[in-house]
């Protein structure tokens, strides 16, 4: 049975058959508050009443508003996921922005940037 997708204006995400949240970033779109809220809300439903990890995808991603980045800080994400891994562009651009948003953030999980999903999971 393929897994439920569940689609907001900014992105995918659905839980993979071995426990990984999997978040899908569409391209180019500025996300705002309300979009943040509501993939958070993905991001909550798709994982069920389990603490686990989570793979966001921001390869095709665009920028994340003010608030928005502030949504997704520390003590919400340590509350459903257990650690975190980014998929980026491996180009400078996409691993500064990367960086900049665990910096920022300061997720409160345990954070690692890949560039392939083969060497995420």
């Amino acid at each position: 049975m393929p897994p439920e997708i569940i689609t907001t204006r900014t992105a995918r995400t659905w839980l993979r058959d071995d426990g990984i949240v999997c978040i899908e970033v569409m391209p180019e779109v500025v996300q705002t508050l309300e979009d943040a809220k509501a993939n958070f809300s993905a991001g909550v439903a798709s994982r069920g009443a389990v603490v686990r990890p989570v793979l966001i995808d921001i390869r095709q991603g665009g920028p994340l508003s003010a608030e928005a980045r502030h949504h997704y800080t520390g003590g919400r994400l340590s509350d459903i996921y257990s650690a975190m891994a980014l998929l980026t562009t491996t180009g400078a651009f996409g691993t500064m922005m990367a960086n900049l948003y665990i910096k920022v953030a300061s997720p409160g999980i345990p954070t690692r940037l890949f560039y392939r999903e083969d060497e995420a999971t």
